[in-house]
């Protein structure tokens, strides 16, 4: 019985001091500053079937809390075999922020989806580029944060989006 207390006080004063120790940790973060430059940021989406995913993501694309004429859309659709197409065309008639780009043929020296990402980011204009899966939805903030996450000094930025 004495060693099962001793275990359970070890354990509890163990834990009390791990949060302690993360609490301590978020006292010391500095609220992020916001931005001061906003870069232009293409969003780069290769999209094959995704057709029941596509509008659901473009919308929240849409709603980026972001500058609008530093944001571009660029989604490539990877020879789809459902509407994924029309989808993004339709898109494309109502915001001048969503480019289409229709892969029609392999590559013989890349995969599907490198061919269809590569496509998009040649036509791209960003200073920042940023990726997403055609079955993934970003929160409005995503662009932003992305953004604020790289700073000056970082080359790369890996971030979060939610799969539905």
């Amino acid at each position: 019985m004495i060693v099962f207390t001793a275990i359970a006080l070890i354990g509890t004063l163990s834990y009390f001091y791990f949060i302690l120790y993360i609490l301590s940790g978020l006292r010391r973060l500095k609220p992020a500053e916001g931005l001061q430059h906003y870069p232009s940021v293409s969003v780069i989406i290769a999209a094959r079937n995704e057709a029941t995913n596509l509008p659901a993501l473009l919308t929240s694309l849409l709603s980026q809390d972001y500058p609008t004429e530093k944001l571009e859309i660029l989604i490539s659709d990877d020879r789809s075999t459902d509407n994924s197409w029309e989808i993004i065309q339709s898109f494309q008639k109502n915001s001048a922020k969503i480019i289409g780009i229709r892969v029609s043929e392999e590559s013989d020296s890349m995969t599907p989806k490198k061919n269809a990402l590569s496509q998009a980011i040649e036509q791209s204009s960003g200073e920042i580029i940023v990726t997403t899966d055609g079955d993934c939805r970003v929160q409005s903030t995503w662009v932003k944060s992305m953004v604020e996450a790289i700073g000056d000094k970082a080359g790369i930025c890996v971030g979060f989006s939610a799969v539905e």
